[in-house]
């Protein structure tokens, strides 16, 4: 990173192009909202200059559209234009999201192939990925466009987790990239706390914390032919149909997680796992475009080593998306407070080997186009805390890509793992 030469070249408050009315200054967080802490979840998106085609729009004007467009949606998504004022709401006082500018000489190809964290310190701002966000102080979306003196383009953007998931997240984007062509869409519903009106009960302070614990990450690939190999090893051996290619994934990489773990250890090590279900698609009417947290974890508990079967692990996995399923399937909206309530607070607060699995997969990533033409690679900021995955589409239709954020002994030897090597190809760069 030092051999390469960074430029800022500019960073501004952006504010809404209109002003917030004054009957939506004050925006209340949802109860899945107070439950999550105030981090910027960060995503990077890689355009490389176009072939064969003359750049239409010089770097200074690509900005220009960027800042226009950011500040027309400001005036949608109007809470990321706020602070926080409280654990349960927002100050609408259009302060407005940050905004910069930099450039990187070299080429951008030359640039993914150095290490994950050299990338994210490049094209992120500083310590922003996965940082909280102050109280009433720091700007809620925070975003950069990286030019590469190959004519290539990285957009950042960093949204604040009280405010939204990776839904919000992705459907921020979208509707950022249509802004910048042009053209229109459904506004965001920001209906959230109607839905699961905010409380104060001890349950909602007992906020987790997200642990930035010592850590490296590093980028996998699972292409097509290995996935079909893997669901049909699956599929022969279990009662699930068509597993997911999420399923497979998260199962294959918590079993392969602690294979590495057992090899340390004289006797099995119980654990727990949790995969976030994005439940807007099974209540009633659908919400997708409701901005805001509505996922709830599946937890499955690994008891013992016949539980880290393939087969197993998938169907566990399977059964318990079913009971989520069937219990917020066609959930009419004043139920969901009710449903929502119970299952968060059987979670428990104190498992003391948690893994984590959060996917994006079947988000249409690479289809946010800016007029710049569609991404060549998307990417998280690596998770915060060991033990982690974090999953997403490969540009190659069909694939998965993750990243594994593990202490740094245990990936050397993950790294070396015979069925890892088998199924999944290293990424040694971003």
């Amino acid at each position: 990173m030092d051999s390469l030469k960074f430029q800022l070249l500019s960073e501004k408050l952006v504010i809404p192009s209109s002003p917030t009315p004054h009957h939506l200054r004050h925006y209340n967080l949802c109860f899945l909202d107070q439950l999550e802490c105030p981090n910027f979840v960060p995503m990077t998106l890689f355009y490389p200059k176009r072939k064969n085609t003359r750049e239409k729009k010089s770097s200074s004007s690509s900005y220009i559209n960027l800042e226009k467009s950011l500040s027309d949606l400001l005036s949608m998504y109007y809470p990321f234009a706020g602070r926080i004022v409280d654990n349960k709401a927002i100050d609408c006082n259009d302060k407005g999201a940050i905004l910069s500018e930099a450039r990187i000489m070299s080429p951008m190809a030359e640039v993914l192939k150095l290490s994950f964290s050299t990338v994210q310190r490049l094209v992120f701002p500083n310590d922003i990925p996965w940082s909280e966000a102050k109280m009433e102080v720091s700007s809620l979306a925070i975003a950069r466009l990286t030019h590469f003196d190959c004519g290539g383009k990285a957009l950042s953007l960093c949204l604040c987790h009280k405010l939204g998931d990776g839904n919000t997240l992705c459907n921020f984007l979208h509707h950022w990239s249509a802004l910048a062509r042009g053209q229109s869409f459904s506004s965001p519903q920001l209906i959230g706390s109607s839905l699961l009106p905010p409380n104060d009960d001890k349950f909602t302070q007992q906020l987790s914390q997200v642990k930035h614990q010592p850590h490296v990450a590093r980028r996998f690939r699972f292409d097509v032919s290995n996935l079909d190999h893997l669901m049909a090893l699956v599929a022969s051996q279990c009662n699930v149909k068509n597993p997911t290619k999420t399923e497979i994934v998260s199962a294959f990489l918590n079993t392969s997680l602690a294979r590495v773990h057992n090899k340390k250890t004289t006797s099995f090590t119980p654990f727990v796992t949790s995969i976030s279900l994005n439940f807007r698609k099974l209540i009633s009417p659908e919400l997708t475009n409701l901005m805001g947290n509505f996922i709830c974890p599946i937890l499955i508990h690994i008891k013992n080593e016949d539980d880290l079967k393939l087969p197993t692990l998938v169907s566990k996995i399977r059964t318990e998306k079913i009971r989520l399923f069937k219990k917020f399937k066609r959930l009419r909206k004043d139920c969901i407070p009710t449903v929502v309530r119970s299952e968060m607070e059987s979670f428990p607060t104190d498992i003391p080997d948690l893994r984590t699995v959060t996917s994006l997969c079947d988000y249409p990533l690479y289809d946010i186009d800016f007029g710049w033409g569609k991404p060549s690679k998307v990417s998280f900021g690596a998770l915060p805390n060991r033990n982690s995955f974090g999953l997403f589409d490969a540009p190659d239709n069909g694939g998965v890509e993750a990243i594994a954020v593990l202490d740094e002994k245990i990936m050397k030897e993950f790294l070396r793992d015979e069925e890892i090597l088998k199924y999944a190809t290293l990424d040694p760069s971003f």
